[in-house]
């Protein structure tokens, strides 16, 4: 644990909003956990959403950060039924009391300093309504080994132009005003595994600002079953009806959207090994 972090008051203070699930490993929420007890500037509270039964292991890692007494406070909120990720995190937002929000996922690591770099940008840049960093990717436990880093453009503009195409934001390293994402409802429950992407869109249509930091500052597990998810006929045409959406949205033009939609229904049908080809070449190499 950090002996000597920033407490921030409470004017000036960060929810993080979390959800944990049946199919999560209680060493790795225990790590997620940890890793904001660590931080150079504390949140004031973590709100941790159990979507559905979870197992005793797992329960007994939340019992043990429920009952510490320093900041930042743990709330853990059950639903008795799984919602999915969309549905959980809308629930945990409208428990969030902090007017700044960071998102963690449940077995992703938040570097000490993350926070603390993250919400003095915030502070620095009021135009700007969310915030996000590269992130470091590792594989299964191994958390101190990067194997390749997500890269996202610094500016709004640059943002928008990449979003276009494919998500270049890593969700689980954003920092946002609860405003803007008030503004826009929080998540569509309806889009699958594309809240994220679909949450991008939508608070940009609604103008807010982004901008990320230009290193990584958490560090996110892959899987070889995590890339599976993402294809197949099913994802495709979620895909689809997301990305036409958009158009309808006025995100971009017709053209835009028939060129997105065929390029990436490709993707979507190709098989495993050509499908981690693809993603290699838009993740940053670690040197050796």
């Amino acid at each position: 644990m950090n002996e000597n972090p920033v407490q921030l008051s409470s004017s000036a203070g960060i929810s993080v909003l979390m959800a944990t699930y049946a199919g999560e490993k209680a060493l790795r929420l225990r790590a997620a956990l940890e890793s904001i007890y660590d931080q150079t500037y504390l949140p004031e509270e973590i709100v941790l959403v159990v979507d559905g039964p979870v197992a005793d292991d797992q329960e007994k890692v939340i019992e043990e950060f429920s009952g510490k007494s320093a900041l930042p406070e743990l709330k853990v909120l059950r639903l008795k039924e799984g919602k999915g990720l969309a549905g959980a995190l809308n629930y945990g937002m409208a428990h969030c009391s902090c007017n700044i929000i960071a998102r963690m996922d449940s077995d992703d690591i938040s570097r000490e300093d993350r926070f603390e770099k993250q919400y003095r940008f915030l502070e620095q840049h009021p135009e700007v309504d969310v915030v996000a960093s590269w992130q470091a990717e590792f594989e299964n436990d191994d958390t101190e080994r990067t194997i390749k880093i997500k890269e996202t453009p610094a500016e709004h503009d640059a943002i928008v132009r990449k979003l276009r195409w494919r998500n270049v934001i890593s969700h689980p390293t954003i920092m946002l005003r609860k405003a803007a994402l008030l503004k826009v409802n929080g998540y569509d429950e309806t889009v699958g595994l594309l809240e994220d992407y679909d949450l991008h869109m939508r608070l940009i249509a609604a103008g807010s600002h982004y901008a990320a930091i230009q290193e990584p500052l958490v560090n996110v597990r892959i899987s070889r079953s995590q890339r599976a998810r993402r294809g197949g006929v099913r994802y495709m045409f979620r895909e689809g009806i997301f990305r036409y959406r958009c158009y309808r949205r006025g995100s971009y033009s017709f053209g835009i959207f028939l060129l997105t939609f065929t390029t990436n229904a490709i993707f979507r049908l190709m098989p495993p090994f050509l499908k981690a080809a693809m993603y290699r070449l838009v993740r940053r190499p670690v040197p050796e």
